[in-house]
């Protein structure tokens, strides 16, 4: 199968500016192929662990697999370095037959120091019920050494102890994209009081009691909330303590300005007399942006 999968891809040998591939499993794939290609899709991942990377490859998502042929991940010792890869997607399915989770197996076997925009979520309509991988990201990031400035948590369950100390690990973090829509029968939200409050600029918490701010180069915030009870005040005095258009002063302060909040509200309307305060700041030259079920 892997062979016929080869000579099939041998049509693209001659298709010049052929930059983006999506494969249901990753194979031998003729050298020809890989020359101009940039951007590679794998559904079945099960070999990906052991499989060459390209060079050229720079953007990888990698989709986990629910059919059991196709899902026996273990981990590659010692990791691979793979020094192109600036973008890593990982869409996660649960499959209980599975060895590793296809999260914790990426993690372990690679080494990605080029890294800037790290994606972990699952499908709109696929429960998911595997536990944050905390250790592997952990130390995925610290063998990296990469400069991490994009970092999107879609629908997966995680608490926000879980996810501020994943923050606390990426200083140079400039994008932040976290939605909490359910995955599960019991999901658990990052977005809590305690997670907003941990994003404040000068003020520290229990969850962030180090003397620097989180993400301090933070400049775009998007928030999707599916809950009901939201710490809107909390929330303004957030966006407000890093609203700091003076450069002078933010660099003094040891934080960049933010510059592009979007909180949408999935499940209740935003008040926009809560929300009056961050119209000065929209008008001052923030894009803010607050949505609810009515919009």
């Amino acid at each position: 199968m892997a062979h016929q999968l080869g000579q099939d891809l041998d049509i693209f040998k001659h298709a010049n500016g052929l930059c983006f591939l999506s494969l249901t499993v990753l194979s031998d794939i003729p050298t020809t192929v890989w020359k101009e290609m940039t951007s590679l899709i794998v559904s079945n991942t099960g070999n990906v662990v052991n499989h060459p990377s390209p060079s050229g490859i720079n953007e990888l998502v990698l989709r986990e697999c629910s059919d059991p042929r196709y899902f026996n991940l273990s981990s590659r010792v010692p990791p691979r370095s793979c020094t192109n890869i600036s973008t890593l997607k990982l869409e996660l399915h649960e499959n209980k037959s599975s060895i590793n989770a296809l999260v914790d197996a990426v993690f372990s076997s690679f080494t990605f120091p080029s890294l800037s925009c790290l994606v972990v979520m699952t499908d709109d309509h696929c429960p998911y019920h595997e536990a944050w991988p905390k250790a592997t990201l952990g130390s995925f990031l610290h063998r990296s050494s990469c400069v991490l400035t994009k970092f999107e948590v879609k629908r997966i369950s995680v608490t926000d102890i879980d996810l501020i100390a994943a923050l606390s690990l990426v200083p140079s973090l400039v994008n932040l994209f976290v939605d909490d829509t359910p995955c599960g029968d019991d999901p658990i939200s990052p977005i809590t009081p305690q997670f907003v409050r941990s994003l404040h600029g000068l003020l520290r918490t229990e969850l962030n009691p180090s003397s620097s701010a989180l993400v301090p180069k933070l400049s775009e915030l998007q928030l999707r909330f599916n809950g009901l009870e939201f710490d809107d005040s909390g929330f303004i005095n957030m966006v407000s303590s890093r609203w700091l258009p003076d450069t002078q002063y933010a660099a003094g302060a040891g934080l960049s300005c933010l510059s592009i909040v979007t909180l949408r509200f999935n499940a209740r309307t935003a008040n926009q007399v809560v929300y009056r305060p961050l119209d000065c700041l929209d008008k001052a030259g923030m894009m803010v942006v607050v949505l609810g079920t009515d919009d």
